[in-house]
C-alpha cells in the first residue's frame, strides 16, 4: 500500500466523459440520464441487437446458425 500522493489525474473532474458511439447507444445514455424507462426499452425493442457468439464455432460451420440462448439454459 502506497503513502505517496495520488496521480495528477486522480478524481480530475475534466477528464473526458464516455461518448455514445451510435445512434442508438446515444438514445439509451439520454434515456437512462432522464430515468426515462419506457424510452430506455422502446429503444431496446425498436432496434436490432447483436449476441456474443464464439468465434469458433461460427467459423467451423458458417453456413450453419445455432441458439445464441442455448448458453442461458445449460
Amino acid at each position: 500500500m502506497s503513502s505517496g500522493s495520488p496521480p495528477a489525474t486522480y478524481g480530475n473532474a475534466a477528464s473526458p466523459a464516455w461518448v455514445p458511439p451510435t445512434e442508438i447507444e446515444q438514445a439509451l445514455f439520454d434515456a437512462k440520464s432522464r430515468e426515462d424507462w419506457a424510452a430506455y426499452f422502446d429503444t431496446l425493442a425498436l432496434e436490432p441487437l447483436y449476441f456474443e457468439i464464439q468465434r469458433d464455432k461460427a467459423d467451423a460451420y458458417p453456413d450453419k446458425s445455432y441458439s445464441v440462448l442455448q448458453r442461458l439454459t445449460q
